[in-house]
C-alpha cells in the first residue's frame, strides 16, 4: 500500500492546495481526501497525481529494495504495509516517462518564453 499522505506534505511545499490539486487530476477534493486516507487509488489517478506535483510516483511508497537481488528474478519488492512486487521494466518504463515528460515541460517552458518574447 501506499504512503498517500505524502501528498498533502508535497502540495504544501509546491503551494497546490488539495482543492487545485483535485481539480486538476480531475477528482473531487472529497475523493482525494479519501484517497489519502485509504491509501489505495488506481494507478492511473496516482500517476495524474504525480504529474501535478512534479514528482515520481514512486515517492509515495515507504521504501524500494533490490528484490531481484535478494530473490534472483527480475523484479523489485515495494514495501509499505504490504509487500508488492515489480517488474523492473516496469520501473524502468516509468523513470522513462518521467525524464520524457520533464523533457517537454521544459520544451513547452522554453517555447512559451519565446512566444511571449515575439508578441511584445
Amino acid at each position: 500500500m501506499a504512503n498517500l499522505q505524502k501528498i498533502k506534505t508535497i502540495a504544501t511545499e509546491k503551494n497546490i492546495s488539495m482543492k487545485q490539486l483535485s481539480i486538476t487530476v480531475g477528482i473531487t477534493p472529497q475523493g482525494l481526501s479519501k484517497i489519502m486516507r485509504d491509501g489505495t487509488t488506481a494507478i492511473s489517478t496516482l500517476e495524474k497525481i504525480s504529474s501535478v506535483l512534479g514528482v515520481s510516483p514512486a515517492v509515495f511508497f515507504d521504501s524500494v529494495q533490490g528484490y531481484a537481488s535478494a530473490y534472483g528474478t527480475n523484479s523489485t519488492a515495494i514495501n509499505g504495509s504490504g509487500n508488492i512486487t515489480i517488474p523492473l521494466s516496469v520501473l524502468e518504463q516509468l523513470e522513462a516517462k518521467d525524464a520524457r515528460i520533464k523533457e517537454l515541460t521544459d520544451k513547452l517552458l522554453d517555447l512559451s518564453y519565446q512566444y511571449a518574447a515575439l508578441t511584445r
